[in-house]
């Protein structure tokens, strides 16, 4: 029975030549007794869709591996699989572009041309752990990881209040499912609701947040937020971007949308993509890739983590956090987060997580931050109320 495998798939490889392109033909023969193959069959993607994104998609090999294994841990149907394919080859969606801006010298904000200011959120990844003060309560330590998760207090940091997912090294990708929070919020507020991933280099040299953040005037947006340490200035550069439309107003409160972030390995270039989808339909609804020159992350992911993270963040109005200005980011929820490296996906759990906290400038404040409840660490429901004085 083997050897007639064999010999089967040994035709297989003589047929698909004339279909496949060499560089096409090259990564399917080299999968076990083509598996790959047979599954992607299985799932309505032919020997010619494989050719196209090997030839025309950057990093083909990369998404078709990126995407057997997502549609593998989030159980894809053939539907699922066909649209994310079928969005490899889409015109991007609509965008802003990217502007480039200056932190302030205190680090809490950064300073756009269009003469908006928004709050620095790497600053509370950059001091945590080596600054902070952690309360003395039964979730501390390496406690954390299997029964619960620390509380962080450092008044250093006035950018905000937080609840953060911190994972171990090693990973390229990260996904999960978000149920969008509803937000009760005035229309001048300072006040900025996030829910996003994070890709830290050991060194802080790169930092960055990739996902979604509300405007009291205008909704959801996807964005990107980097900063890169410049070696002749000694000081960091920053870009914000963001999508040119919200989200459509059927995912807030309602239908699940899914974050994918991604980084590639390349030669000279590294790069990290973030993808926003429907939770259900798959079809993209905003994508982005962000470069970084001089290999910032090593081909082993050894020196970067991955965090999954629920913000609300404010642009100061004065001189300390204001946790009292009456908005309320209720029940956001994000579920079956996975993260995944060259080998293999694994749901989002204790053996991948080296921290979970919440955070605020004050023992008083931390009360803002909700957890309604959590899922060691694949899941989590949590609201931000700025109702404390």
């Amino acid at each position: 029975m083997r050897r007639r495998f064999v010999a089967i798939t040994f035709l297989m490889c003589i047929m698909l030549s004339s279909t496949l392109s060499a560089s096409a033909l090259n990564y399917v023969t080299q999968l076990p007794h083509n598996t790959e193959l047979a599954w992607f069959a299985q799932h309505g993607i032919n020997t010619m869709d494989i050719s196209r994104i090997m030839e025309s998609v950057p990093n083909g090999q990369d998404q078709l591996k990126s995407l057997s294994q997502q549609a593998r841990a989030n159980n894809l149907t053939p539907a699922q699989v066909q649209e994310i394919v079928r969005s490899m080859f889409d015109a991007p969606p609509l965008t802003r572009e990217g502007m480039y801006g200056q932190l302030s010298k205190d680090g809490t904000t950064i300073a756009l041309p269009n003469g908006m200011t928004t709050p620095n959120l790497q600053k509370q990844r950059m001091l945590d752990a080596s600054t902070s003060t952690v309360n003395a309560t039964s979730e501390t330590g390496l406690t954390a990881l299997t029964s619960g998760y620390r509380d962080v207090v450092d008044f250093s940091d006035q950018s905000g209040v937080f609840w953060l997912v911190r994972s171990t090294t090693g990973f390229n990708q990260a996904t999960t499912f978000v149920n969008l929070p509803h937000i009760t919020t005035l229309p001048t507020s300072p006040d900025r609701p996030y829910v996003f991933f994070a890709v830290n280099n050991a060194t802080s040299s790169v930092v960055g947040d990739y996902g979604i953040v509300f405007y009291p005037n205008s909704g959801w947006h996807l964005f990107s937020y980097t900063l890169v340490w410049n070696t002749s200035t000694n000081r960091y550069d920053a870009t914000w971007w963001q999508s040119s439309t919200p989200l459509p107003s059927q995912y807030v409160g309602g239908s699940s949308v899914y974050l994918h972030v991604q980084i590639t390995n390349t030669s000279n270039t590294d790069s990290v993509s973030i993808t926003l989808r429907d939770g259900i339909t798959f079809s993209t609804l905003f994508s982005r890739t962000v470069s970084f020159i001089n290999n910032p992350f090593n081909s082993t992911l050894s020196n970067v983590n991955i965090y999954r993270q629920i913000t609300m963040a404010q642009v100061l109005t004065g001189p300390t956090l204001n946790t009292n200005t009456g908005t309320h980011m209720a029940n956001a929820r994000t579920s079956a987060a996975h993260l995944y490296s060259p080998v293999g996906y694994w749901l989002w759990g204790t053996s991948q997580t080296s921290d979970t906290y919440r955070k605020a400038p004050t023992s008083v404040q931390l009360a803002t931050v909700i957890v309604n409840s959590h899922t060691r660490w694949h899941a989590e429901d949590i609201s931000i109320r700025f109702n404390i004085p």
